[in-house]
């Protein structure tokens, strides 16, 4: 099957809060982190008819970037395809104590998260799959962790993707999706992995450590 022409996006999918939210000087909040150790239930699949690509979330301990666990992606996507040419992952910000729905200030903050493609996910070198946030593109890495990390702000990234209205002050839902494109043989059956997906706004991100390989 072809893989040479599949392109995969990664970018923080962002919704603007329904509540008006008063922020004092009180000391930063501290960095979030899903880690996929002790749950993956609140993270779920895209399931709009036009972005199906992404089939299946599991927590596996098959490959792990830090801990025991990792979030696994079942992807079945095809390039041009009307339900399956894209596909994403994405959890609700919830307040750590109570659960409850909130959303961050992650203006010039940092948005960070590790991904795992296995051998042959890139396709052919010289159309090589590529990986974004929501900023410039990056060619993907085999068979090994690499990082992929932004700063939000209120300026669209270079060759990037912002929503309209989008405020980096607000952001309720965070997550990851995949797109091959408009040819058909952009194709790619198997897992994507990701880990350490980390939250911080910009008086804490500084603190944020980077996990041992």
């Amino acid at each position: 099957m072809g893989k040479a022409d599949v392109i995969v996006l990664i970018y923080p999918l962002a919704a603007l809060a329904l509540l008006s939210l008063t922020f004092s000087c009180a000391a930063p909040e501290p960095p979030r982190k899903y880690d996929f150790e002790s749950t993956t239930t609140e993270w779920v699949n895209e399931t709009s008819t036009d972005s199906q690509a992404v089939t299946a979330l599991s927590q596996s301990s098959t490959i792990v970037k830090s801990g025991k666990y990792s979030l696994e992606m079942t992807v079945d996507i095809v390039g041009g395809d009307e339900h399956r040419s894209k596909g994403a992952t994405y959890v609700e910000i919830a307040d750590p104590e109570t659960g409850e729905s909130t959303t961050m200030n992650l203006d010039e903050g940092l948005v960070s998260v590790w991904v795992y493609a296995p051998i042959g996910t890139g396709g052919d070198p010289s159309n090589p799959i590529k990986v974004r946030l929501y900023g410039n593109w990056l060619d993907i890495v085999e068979g090994t962790w690499f990082e992929v990390k932004l700063s939000p702000s209120r300026t669209t990234p270079p060759d990037g993707y912002m929503d309209l209205g989008f405020d980096p002050t607000n952001v309720a839902i965070v997550g990851v999706e995949i797109s091959a494109g408009s040819e058909p043989t952009a194709v790619y059956r198997g897992q994507v992995y990701l880990d350490v997906y980390t939250l911080a706004s910009k008086e804490s991100f500084v603190t944020v450590s980077t996990p041992s390989p």
